[in-house]
């Protein structure tokens, strides 16, 4: 998920360059923190990353505003959390693996907070690989997939399952993170090209015995 989110196929490119800025913050932060235990290390990774004479030059960092901190968004991502555990633990009893995708996940308890909240249940989506949530309020809490697996439903599986396959034979290959390349394939899911090719960074997928790497002259 943070690969779709900060890598080279990201689409949305406001969020990706926040999402840098935030983790460069919260790296500083941590290295600030650490030099005391791990000196060197701390010293080494904060030369790098900012440039500053030394890391045991700085401030303590210091939460001034305490209201900064989103109590309420802190409690729905524990639901959060929580329900992704419990649907996990599922997925494992039924023996359906997560890069299978299902079409819908219903979840009993008291979760109601986080009916309106589009981008949290987008992350149940994708930690669950499921296409809709459906909360139910309940006293009891629990977990129900829809099981039943369609065709487009093992398109999508087989698609994420290349994604994978080619993005290891992308680093076997020795190709940059940037680096567009060409791609052959014995089959794919022709619903799921653009998909795969853009998660990938492939120009083209041509048919082949093996999952094979194309560099560009």
């Amino acid at each position: 998920r943070s690969r779709d989110r900060v890598g080279p196929g990201s689409l949305n490119i406001e969020d990706k360059e926040i999402a840098y800025t935030t983790m460069a913050t919260v790296f500083k932060v941590f290295l600030r923190t650490s030099a005391p235990i791990i000196p060197f290390i701390s010293e080494y990774l904060y030369r790098h990353l900012t440039g500053e004479e030394s890391v045991h030059l700085e401030d303590w960092p210091e939460v001034n505003d305490r209201s900064v901190i989103d109590t309420e968004l802190l409690s729905k991502m524990s639901q959060v959390r929580k329900i992704a555990e419990m649907g996990n633990a599922s997925r494992k009893a039924l023996g359906i693996a997560t890069k299978q995708p299902l079409s819908r996940i219903k979840v009993s308890g008291n979760f109601s907070s986080l009916k309106d909240e589009v981008e949290l249940l987008q992350l149940i989506k994708d930690e669950l690989n499921v296409d809709e949530v459906v909360l139910i309020d309940s006293k009891e809490q629990g977990i129900e997939f829809d099981t039943q697996i369609t065709d487009q439903l093992r398109a999508k599986g087989k698609a994420r399952e290349l994604v994978r396959e080619i993005q290891e034979a992308r680093k076997l290959a020795g190709c940059r993170l940037d680096e567009r390349i060409d791609v052959e394939l014995p089959d794919w899911p022709k619903e799921s090209e653009e998909e795969i090719k853009r998660k990938t960074l492939v120009d083209n997928l041509v048919k082949g015995d093996t999952v094979k790497i194309k560099r560009h002259p």
